[in-house]
């Protein structure tokens, strides 16, 4: 039993340890833009968790756009809010 608490114990730390680098690299980034399609458009601002700013955008892109004809998304800007 002892075995498997230091086993688990251990698999606990390795995964906080590969883990950490890759939350250190994240950070907050600040969107806004325009989305809409043949018949609607709008305004949008959003926080996102990335790792740059095109990163940020692309999420941005893939949250806003619409599955109907003609849809677009236009991202104006995103800056770290660090």
């Amino acid at each position: 039993m002892n075995k498997g608490k230091n086993f688990f114990s251990l698999i606990c730390i390795l995964t906080a340890l590969v883990s950490l680098p890759v939350y250190a690299a994240q950070s907050a980034y600040y969107c806004s833009g325009a989305y809409g399609d043949n018949n609607d458009r709008g305004l949008w601002d959003w926080t996102f968790t990335a790792s740059s700013e095109k990163d940020a955008s692309v999420q941005a892109e893939k949250k806003y756009i619409l599955n109907t004809p003609g849809a677009w998304v236009d991202v104006f800007q995103c800056h770290s809010l660090k």
